[in-house]
């Protein structure tokens, strides 16, 4: 096993460059891809997609508050 060390000031700068920037794929969507993706969320439920991003809020926050790794409240 390695022993524990301390990124320097370039792997730093390297991180905060990374950081800035915007997240995209690797590669875009080709257009079938593009069509399948439309028409699957036109035929989704609309209540149902609701449900995922209020779902999808509500573990954000909860895991916001996290105490530690694998905490359990």
């Amino acid at each position: 096993m390695s022993s524990h060390t301390e990124p320097d000031a370039s792997t730093d700068a390297a991180g905060e460059g990374e950081a800035g920037r915007p997240h995209t794929p690797d590669t875009p969507a080709n257009e079938g891809e593009a069509k399948r993706a439309k028409a699957a969320y036109a035929q989704s439920d609309p209540d149902e997609r609701n449900s995922v991003a209020e779902h999808e809020e509500e573990m954000m926050e909860i895991g916001a508050h996290v105490k530690g790794e694998g905490a359990i409240e």
